[in-house]
């Protein structure tokens, strides 16, 4: 039979029938017996459009919104898109256990404040919505990716921090610590009822000191709660487990490979 034949009134109406019970074009070219392209050509002479699935819609609305549809977030327009980054043995951050984008590392020191409102990050928000710390305000801090992290991290060549260009991390040049103790203080005044930090967007507990800082945080501040992820790695997670026990009610850690089915556990 020829590929190309008339379209005759009744070949019209049975492409239109096939075209709305979603046929694809390869499908509909085998059934008259034409070409891909032809199909096309026809459905648009004909004025022929395709539903858009309700996955697509979905991609759509939340392009359109920035995957926000509550008013939390500063940056509306910004989603998320393409595949994660993962480093090759040989490069230079995986090598030396350094951030991925070096010129997005500042000082403490030079920073205006080194915990960000949660209105500024596109997964965060600016307050809690639910659960016990329901309406507390979020504010995240984020350090050096690898160079406060286990080398033994699994995720070593593929960290979060490979795809975010646009971050600041904070390098401790002597002042960190101070200078957060007194952004945590100024935070615990003026929130009394309560208030949350997104613990280590990128970076890691660097040290013994370190996780005694927080640890004192708790105590210290008592509108003060935390949240975390944990590596995959539970060696490199469990370097400091012995001192990181503190009230309940005040810090949440996570596994970010469990799924969605999996309870945050606190400690």
């Amino acid at each position: 039979m020829g590929r190309n034949r008339i379209w005759t009134a009744e070949r019209q109406t049975e492409l239109r029938r096939l075209w709305n019970d979603g046929k694809s074009a390869a499908e509909l070219a085998d059934v008259f017996q034409t070409s891909t392209g032809a199909i096309y050509v026809q459905a648009r002479q004909f004025g022929l459009t395709r539903r858009r699935s309700a996955r697509r819609r979905a991609t759509e609305e939340s392009r359109t919104r920035g995957g926000d549809c509550t008013g939390q977030r500063r940056f509306t327009g910004v989603v998320s898109s393409g595949p994660r980054v993962v480093l090759p043995e040989y490069h230079p951050a995986v090598v030396k256990g350094t951030p991925f984008f070096p010129g997005q590392v500042k000082p403490a020191a030079l920073l205006e404040r080194m915990l960000i409102s949660g209105e500024n990050s596109r997964k965060l928000g600016r307050i809690v919505e639910k659960g016990r710390w329901k309406s507390f305000e979020i504010f995240s801090l984020t350090l050096e990716e690898r160079d406060t992290c286990p080398r033994s991290c699994t995720e070593w060549r593929s960290c979060y921090g490979n795809n975010l260009h646009h971050s600041t991390r904070i390098t401790d040049d002597g002042t960190l610590e101070r200078r957060l103790w007194g952004e945590l203080a100024s935070l615990n005044a003026r929130f009394p009822a309560g208030f949350v930090v997104r613990l280590h967007v990128l970076g890691d507990f660097y040290s013994v000191g370190y996780v005694d800082f927080w640890r004192q945080a708790l105590i210290d501040f008592p509108a003060l709660k935390y949240f975390r992820f944990y590596g995959a790695d539970a060696a490199g997670s469990d370097r400091f487990r012995g001192r990181q026990a503190v009230p309940r009610s005040t810090a949440a850690v996570r596994h970010p490979f469990f799924g969605r089915r999996a309870r945050p556990y606190v400690r």
